[in-house]
């Protein structure tokens, strides 16, 4: 990933890399100090210096607060694609290897806490906090991160998503075919109707969550009533307790009942 970023730097006064500092941020992220004040106090850590490459006892202190500021300030939007772009291509050398059957990626968002005058920054009611909310794209067999972007703070879950899918979904298959399959998954934040024209147009096998509303919660309690009723009926055709249990592994709810739900839905 350092290697995404230009180095603008003058070289012979260059102290840290980009890679050690790379590392001074995520190391300790995971640790629970996410903050860039934290590094003051940390950069002296023997366990942190030895992750980062650097003799604990013998080599230089990391890098400090400023220094590790300015290489986040110091990012443009050329370095942030280049990132992104070694992000997918990282997974598709993965998934190209395991010959997959098909592809997974999942959608969420996250939120990025903001504090102080901070441009773009908004409240968001669902957080209860000024945020920047994360685009993050997963490959859902993996776990690895495939895409990220970070939005203004007023945009909701769905805002860019298809932009991203659309690069996403063009690269894997160039490398892995047209043929392909690829499922996206994602809560009901990204319910969105311009991810379902994409995925239509773009014959993507897609699963997106519904918010709760009346109506639904209504349909639900009368499907699952009909669902408890179907597998008492078959813990008596079957012999007793744990009949539902083995019905759900052998047998469905059949065409009938899953058109009556349909019919209610509708």
């Amino acid at each position: 990933m350092a290697e995404c970023l230009q180095d603008g730097r003058d070289s012979p006064y260059v102290r840290h890399s980009f890679w050690e500092m790379i590392g001074q941020q995520v190391h300790p992220s995971r640790a629970g100090y996410e903050d860039c004040n934290d590094a003051d106090s940390l950069r002296t850590d023997p366990v942190f210096k030895t992750m980062c490459g650097r003799n604990p006892e013998t080599d230089p202190d990391l890098a400090s607060q400023p220094t590790l500021s300015r290489l986040e300030n110091g990012a443009n939007w050329k370095d942030l694609m280049r990132i992104n772009r070694w992000l997918l291509e990282r997974y598709l050398k993965h998934r190209k290897k395991s010959r997959p059957e098909k592809i997974l990626l999942d959608l969420d968002s996250a939120d990025d806490s903001t504090h102080g005058q901070q441009e773009f920054t908004f409240f968001q009611g669902y957080f209860g906090s000024y945020i920047y909310p994360a685009l993050l794209v997963f490959g859902g067999e993996t776990g690895n991160l495939v895409a990220a972007l970070l939005r203004p703070g007023n945009q909701g879950a769905a805002r860019h998503s298809v932009a991203v899918l659309r690069r996403i979904v063009k690269r894997i298959r160039q490398v892995l075919g047209e043929k392909i399959p690829i499922e996206i998954r994602a809560s009901s934040g990204f319910a969105a109707p311009e991810i379902d024209e994409y995925c239509e147009q773009e014959g993507l096998t897609y699963t997106l969550g519904l918010a709760r509303n009346l109506r639904l919660e209504a349909v639900c309690v009368w499907a699952d009533e009909v669902y408890v009723k179907a597998g008492l009926e078959k813990d008596k055709a079957v012999g007793g307790p744990g009949g539902l249990e083995r019905w759900q592994q052998e047998d469905s709810f059949g065409d009938e009942r899953l058109s009556e739900i349909d019919r209610q839905l509708v």
